[in-house]
């Protein structure tokens, strides 16, 4: 299934100020939130694949403060619990719990995208008094327990057999990207939506392709997100780093439908930005993602195929030696160097990226050049310093 609107919470308060003898105030709220990419999924959806999916907790949870909270209700979810019970215990008002939820969500969201995809639905309901609130939660997901423990299982197995230790941070992208390719049909009816679907049954949308590859990267040392598409592209796939730089991957869009076995193709596979945007299928997505800027070439992550090197010099052309040469990148490789007696400087063994190369020499105004890397060889950048005016 290819759209997603924004999260958005229902924020249900009913406040009863039930006066009780000793003057004090008892408060009420709840809060639900559906996932917009599974509404329409019925109970039977969730649970067909295993009669055993309601795991409840009986123990009450004390919490005292929200990174407690926080740490408490993404446990839980983690377990795939359906039911569970916290206490707030801190300094917080009745009328805030509503806004915590969401909160805890959107970073769930932000820091484990395979997590916060996998749940269908979630609702909390509360009572007490500012500083003492008692929650009762209620959630549903794609999968259960024992069914994530496979995926596991199943995803250490497969990555054993098509990684090794000597692949570079492509070639595992490829690999995980050609093996769900090559063993998962895109599912025409759109029950398929879970990495278990995938496993087992070689079927899924897109959601079940994004989460199977979101896992098999996350497991192969790969940093990955899930992107969720503007609300009319009804669409989800994956951001990866590669070689410190961000790039799409679209599993789905790469397994051509009807499905063709023992083909895959690449016109989705670590695409910048506008690549995406300009695509023959065009991808918008919701703002808060890394920027993808640079338009990936296959073999990009041989750094030791990569220099930049120049020249420093003075405004009459004499060389300048013993120049400090500084390097940076948004990946956050730093390097330091000198120019030499000829005033040449080298920096090597760089991978895929935008660097900034800084000038600073006492007595000269300091100089910085950009250098945008996009594939193997060789890239000069020569400084002309000026003196500073007295």
């Amino acid at each position: 299934m290819k759209n997603f609107s924004k999260i958005v919470f229902v924020l249900m308060t009913a406040v009863f100020l039930c006066r009780t003898p000793d003057n004090s105030f008892g408060d009420q709220g709840s809060v639900s939130w559906d996932n917009p990419a599974y509404r329409g999924i019925s109970e039977y959806n969730l649970s067909k694949s295993d009669k055993r999916t309601k795991r409840n907790s009986e123990s009450q949870t004390v919490c005292s403060s929200y990174k407690e909270f926080k740490a408490a209700l993404t446990d839980r979810l983690q377990a795939r619990l359906n039911t569970f019970s916290i206490t707030l215990k801190y300094d917080l008002g009745l009328d805030e719990v509503g806004s915590i939820s969401e909160q805890a969500l959107n970073e769930i969201k932000a820091s484990d995208g395979y997590l916060y995809w996998n749940i269908v639905r979630y609702e909390s309901r509360w009572e007490g008094t500012d500083g003492a609130i008692d929650m009762d939660c209620t959630a549903d997901y794609l999968t259960t327990a024992g069914q994530e423990e496979y995926v596991r299982e199943r995803t250490a197995e497969i990555l054993s057999e098509i990684i090794s230790n000597e692949m570079n941070d492509e070639e595992k992208v490829r690999a995980v990207h050609d093996w769900i390719v090559l063993n998962t049909r895109y599912d025409v009816t759109g029950t398929g939506r879970s990495a278990f679907d995938v496993l087992t049954l070689g079927s899924a949308v897109c959601h079940g392709y994004t989460l199977t590859a979101f896992e098999m990267l996350r497991e192969a040392g790969i940093e990955v997100l899930i992107i969720s598409g503007v609300p009319e592209m009804n669409h989800v796939w994956n951001m990866v780093k590669v070689c410190g730089n961000w790039y799409h991957l679209d599993v789905t869009y790469n397994d051509p439908l009807p499905d063709a076995a023992l083909t895959v193709r690449y016109d989705y596979f670590l695409k910048s930005d506008d690549e995406m945007i300009n695509a023959s299928n065009p991808h918008t997505w919701e703002s808060g993602y890394p920027a993808a800027l640079l338009s990936y070439k296959e073999g990009s992550c041989l750094s030791d195929e990569i220099t930049i090197n120049g020249t420093v010099t003075d405004e009459n052309g004499d060389v300048i030696e013993n120049t400090p040469v500084f390097v940076r990148c948004r990946n956050s490789v730093r390097a330091k160097t000198m120019s030499d007696a000829s005033g040449y400087y080298e920096f090597a063994g760089f991978g895929q990226g935008v660097y900034v190369v800084k000038i600073s020499k006492k007595g000269y105004e300091n100089e910085k050049a950009t250098v945008r890397i996009s594939e193997s060889g060789v890239y000069e950048q020569n400084f002309v310093l000026r003196q500073k005016k007295r």
